[in-house]
């Protein structure tokens, strides 16, 4: 991807940013963007609201001490899109590194602190859920699980033949599963399958995303419409190495009607159990049988 390329995936994320503000203005909601103190706003207004959303556990933490002091305190929420703790000591055990570890243990502090603040707790998944309950949240929590429109004209899987993966790249765990796709797994799939094409979708793509760009790997970045990148691929991959909560490219893809072969991380939460490779995600070999059973 040029300079000027990725000047225009810039753009186009801006776009859709504005796009998404305009949309919400429409329908009555107060957006809040451009510079401004959010504490200062919350101090301000806090007595107004009925109910406060807040998500993730850093970003909770700024805001819930004012909350929390309103006379008229609203009904908080914590939405905890995946459980962080989880996902960093899943990836302090992937590095074995001990510094990661420690950190991971200060977030699960963090985190646990906000659940125990808060009115409710939402998670995406039974296993998240199950979790919080055996560390002592209690039955506060609640599960609010993705929500996908499942289409009903998915066209014949006779013309197919690509790969595709699909995700934003701000979460550091989808750069690193698509890294570790394309040096352990697309050699092994390429053998088998030469001329077969990995499509990698997502907004914030890092250096180390798009100098992979080749003619196998196809790095095509922020795409408002997906539909037709789906319709020309035989599968989905969710090669994801360290997590947590429901992976929306699993749940996405089924909906969309696109099998998804994943490692056990990913589908930990939703569970598969056909079309998805459940050995360690470090031992490559055994999944490629389920790559070629599915293109």
């Amino acid at each position: 991807m040029s300079d000027l390329e990725a000047f225009k995936q810039q753009r186009a994320e801006r776009i859709q940013a504005m796009s998404r503000n305009e949309s919400l203005q429409q329908l009555g909601i107060e957006v809040l963007y451009g510079p401004l103190s959010e504490i200062a706003y919350v101090e301000k207004h806090r007595g107004q609201f009925d109910i406060a959303i807040l998500c993730r556990a850093h970003f909770a933490m700024k805001y819930l001490s004012a909350l929390l002091a309103s006379e008229r305190r609203p009904f908080i929420i914590f939405d905890t899109v995946d459980l962080h703790f989880l996902r960093e000591q899943r990836l302090a055990v992937l590095e074995n590194d001990s510094g990661l570890a420690r950190a991971a243990e200060r977030t699960r502090e963090v985190e646990l602190g906000v659940m125990r603040s808060s009115d409710m707790v939402w998670v995406t998944s039974t296993h998240e859920a199950e979790l919080l309950r055996r560390v002592g949240v209690g039955p506060k929590v609640e599960i609010v699980p993705m929500i996908h429109t499942v289409r009903t004209d998915v066209p014949p899987f006779g013309p197919r033949r690509n790969i595709l993966f699909i995700g934003g790249f701000r979460h550091t765990p989808n750069e690193d599963a698509v890294l570790f796709f394309v040096k352990e797994i697309l050699p092994l799939v390429r053998s088998e399958l030469p001329g077969v094409q990995f499509l990698v979708v997502g907004s914030h793509m890092p250096p180390s995303i798009l100098k992979l760009a080749s003619q196998d790997v196809v790095i095509l970045g922020y795409i408002r419409d997906v539909k037709p990148v789906f319709d020309a691929c035989r599968l989905s991959v969710a090669p994801v190495r360290y997590g947590a909560g429901v992976k929306g490219k699993i749940t996405q893809s089924l909906a969309w009607g696109l099998p998804a072969v994943a490692t056990p991380v990913a589908n930990d939460t939703t569970p598969l159990t056909r079309s998805t490779y459940s050995g360690p995600a470090t031992e490559q070999k055994p999944a490629i049988g389920e790559y070629m059973g599915c293109i």
